[in-house]
């Protein structure tokens, strides 16, 4: 049976919140790659953070090979969740 690591991530989580409030981070740039690899980043707020570690982060995915969900309307758009 695998062992969870929602423990270690709790702890991540908190060291990251710690940080940035004692460093007075304003902003936070996310980064990550699209299955070609071409990097793609979403920016947030510090205040956006603590959210963004819990329940992960909407971003409109139209923009990110492999995540475009056709569907029958003019401007498809398709509504992505990540974990940071």
């Amino acid at each position: 049976m695998a062992r969870s690591t929602t423990p270690i991530v709790k702890k991540d989580a908190r060291y990251v919140l710690r940080t940035v409030a004692e460093h007075n981070v304003k902003f936070i740039s996310l980064r990550f790659t699209d299955i070609l690899g071409f990097q793609k980043s979403c920016d947030i707020s510090a205040d956006e953070l603590p959210k963004a570690l819990t329940e992960g982060l909407g971003f409109d995915g139209s923009s990110i090979e492999g995540l475009l969900i056709r569907m029958n309307a003019p401007l498809p758009v398709s509504i992505a969740r990540i974990r940071v």
